[in-house]
């Protein structure tokens, strides 16, 4: 069963509870905040008691990867969709055709998600938007200002809020605000799609990694090294040959935070790394990187898993490539499993929808809506829709590593 630690001022608890029931499949527990410095303290104390952490907002997200110096729990938030705000300004509109949009203050759009947001909606006069730095403190109180002077100033007409900590004091000054949170189906389809990541990187994680090390200085002792610095893992050595043995999820924290530290106290010495579900394909893979990673000399050492070779250090184009939009897909919570298959997508240089991505991936049209619709977000993704077609057109999308 997944653990799944919700991080949430109290005001936004009832909205998220909505959205959110508790199966066989995962548990929550909730955790509240009053200043956003908190959640650093949450997160801290409780990383190794869950699987994955939701934080109400992208605020709390943003801040906790900005203060944290290494994610050992994936973080995700809910978001507002592009429609969800749509909806909120023909009801604004219904009930105020005349409404000036200049005269709008909208505190959760700034200027990296503003294009997301007012793409192809605006002629002219825009909302006012946020200004603020996501690590700051005194962001609430700071969001709060601008809602209090913007409105002494008679420069808005309206607020639209995302922060449930403010209403209470936008209500006792009198500003006509409107509340927007995700939905109830929002929410759902978060859920959905964080259990399936986290199912996918679980199963990935348990891999068994095998490094090969072969024709190295026998006057230096490389495995009391190595066992110094790489832990969690067995380490024979054999001659003038070293096998290094473990999980694919320490082998993925060795190559982020040590394997530079490691083999510069070593020396210039050749590597190969192979994946597998058992330790004899490992040990197969890592003989054929080692091989590989020798014909292109000490400055390259490969990883290969399921046929596919990945530079770890190395000059060749395509594969410096692929290590850098795997990196980029990283940071957005994507999977090597989902990267490999986005990547041949890539390749073909195809428009495609969400409807196609999901029978790709295996996964819901939901799921893959919300992975596109991430992607477009992160400007790995050009969106536009399909022309010709009878009814309300679908959304069809480019990616663009």
């Amino acid at each position: 069963m997944i653990k799944i630690a919700v991080i949430s001022p109290e005001n936004s608890l009832p909205f998220i509870k909505k959205g959110i029931r508790e199966t066989d499949k995962y548990c929550v527990e909730y955790f509240i905040y009053e200043k956003l410095e908190e959640t650093l303290d949450i997160y801290k104390k409780n990383f190794h008691k869950f699987d994955v952490f939701l934080t109400s907002g992208e605020l709390g997200k943003k801040f906790l990867e900005g203060k944290l110096k290494k994610i050992i729990k994936p973080i995700y938030y809910l978001e507002i969709k592009r429609e969800e705000l749509y909806e909120t300004f023909f009801k604004v509109l219904k009930n105020n055709p005349n409404l000036d949009f200049s005269k709008v203050y909208i505190d959760f759009i700034n200027k990296e998600n503003k294009d997301f947001y007012f793409k192809n909606i605006f002629d002219g006069k825009e909302p006012l938007i946020a200004d603020f730095i996501i690590e700051d403190p005194k962001i609430y109180e700071k969001i709060l200002h601008n809602h209090f002077v913007l409105h002494e100033k008679n420069r808005i007409q309206l607020s639209i809020t995302r922060f449930s900590n403010l209403t209470e004091k936008l209500e006792k000054k009198d500003i006509p605000f409107i509340f927007l949170f995700p939905s109830e189906d929002n929410i759902k389809d978060t859920i959905e799609y964080m259990i399936s990541e986290i199912k996918i990187a679980g199963l990935d994680d348990k891999k068994i990694v095998v490094g090969k090390i072969k024709h190295f200085d026998t006057d230096k002792n490389y495995k009391s090294i190595l066992e110094k610095h790489i832990k969690n893992s067995i380490i024979y050595e054999l001659g003038n040959e070293i096998e290094i043995i473990m999980i694919k999820g320490d082998f993925t924290d060795f190559t982020e935070n040590l394997s530079g530290k490691v083999f510069s106290a070593i020396g210039t010495i050749t590597v190969g790394w192979g994946c597998g579900d058992n330790i004899s394909e490992a040990r197969l893979n890592a003989e054929k990187a080692y091989e590989k990673s020798e014909a292109y000399g000490e400055e390259v050492s490969y990883f290969l898993e399921k046929g596919k070779f990945t530079a770890l250090k190395g000059l060749r184009k395509k594969d410096v490539r692929d290590f850098g939009i795997y990196e980029k897909l990283r940071k957005l919570n994507i999977s090597k499993t989902l990267f490999e298959t986005l990547l041949k997508i890539y390749e073909k240089n195809i428009w495609i929808t969400a409807e196609e991505l999901s029978g790709y991936i295996g996964l819901s049209r939901r799921t893959a809506s919300r992975i596109l619709i991430k992607l477009e977000e992160n400007c790995l993704a050009d969106m536009t829709l399909e022309e010709g077609v009878i009814g309300r057109p679908a959304k069809k999308y480019k990616l663009n590593f």
